[in-house]
């Protein structure tokens, strides 16, 4: 092979995860014979009839082969499932097996792909120089295919701004029921609190309950505290130096709300406040504990 179509095929390996199908070999001037020079000179492998990839690849192993498997499914395809949580970085681990998503009647039996056909539109983004469905339908697909995974998946989308509370939800609304992975997507949601938890002033109300509960006598609801008086506790027991604090269910998820959180909260620290922090989940799902705790704090610093 002459030395320009020699320069041709690097830089389109470079660019493509050293990937290239017999047509984009074609428009570089590359004929399928050249092709099979190649492979027969060990410098291309022939990873699915028609795609070709770079032998001697420094790039993941998982990064060729999905490149590959896209470029045989075609423009329309997108890496899914378990391949797209792995690209965006969801999950730690690619799974065996590289999975498209593609639309009905398209795609066809790829070895060592598994080709998922949907007749649901899905609005695919690039990761990785690679073609994956969105981060809200990557979490459905994963719901369908390992539901076991979800709950790490969905806490390292949020973590990462991968997607928004308000894109979880759409993706969970009855209308998109059609989907398998609709179902497991709602249900861990709800169960790790990221739906159906109730706006800041419901939670807190419902905290204030629990501690009239508890015998104890009432806090001081949002009370100025600080040396500077600039930070509000949503409720505290002043003469002990007590805050009890309820984080709404997005808080651990703001990058600048949790900075800012830690920082007033080590101040007050360092001033002498004990700070309990509960969640809206803590407070579902285990009110007794949470009640508990708040009554041995508050003993152990009144009998100080």
């Amino acid at each position: 092979m002459r030395d320009v179509k020699e320069q041709r095929l690097n830089r389109w390996l470079s660019g493509h995860h050293g990937v290239i199908t017999t047509d984009e070999a074609l428009i570089l001037g590359i004929s399928s014979r050249e092709l099979r020079t190649l492979v027969r000179h060990e410098r291309l492998r022939r990873a699915h009839p028609g795609v070709y990839a770079e032998v001697d690849r420094r790039e993941s192993t998982v990064v060729v082969a999905s490149a590959a498997a896209l470029a045989a499914a075609g423009p329309r395809a997108a890496l899914s499932h378990g391949s797209a949580a792995w690209a965006w970085g969801m999950v730690p681990d690619a799974p065996a097996r590289v999975h498209l998503l593609v639309p009905y009647g398209g795609g066809h039996r790829l070895a060592g792909v598994q080709v998922h056909r949907t007749r649901s539109p899905f609005a695919t983004r690039s990761r990785q120089g690679l073609r994956v469905t969105d981060p809200a339908r990557t979490l459905i697909d994963l719901g369908a295919q390992s539901p076991g995974r979800l709950p790490g998946a969905i806490d390292r989308a949020l973590a990462d701004q991968l997607v928004r509370f308000s894109d979880l939800a759409a993706a969970v609304d009855p209308n998109r029921s059609g989907l398998r992975g609709v179902a497991p997507l709602r249900t861990n949601l709800t169960s790790m609190g990221y739906l159906g938890a109730p706006a800041p002033s419901v939670l807190e109300s419902r905290m204030a309950r629990l501690i009239a509960g508890s015998g104890l006598p009432l806090p001081e609801v949002e009370y100025v505290a600080g040396a500077d008086g600039s930070y509000r506790l949503d409720f505290a027991y002043p003469a002990l130096k007590l805050s009890i604090e309820v984080d709404g269910y997005a808080w651990h998820h703001d990058p600048v709300k949790v900075a800012e959180d830690h920082a007033r909260r080590n101040r007050l620290r360092i001033e002498g406040w004990q700070i309990l922090v509960y969640t809206w989940t803590q407070l579902r799902d285990d009110p007794d504990q949470v009640r508990s705790e708040i009554v041995q704090a508050y003993r152990r610093l009144a009998a100080a």
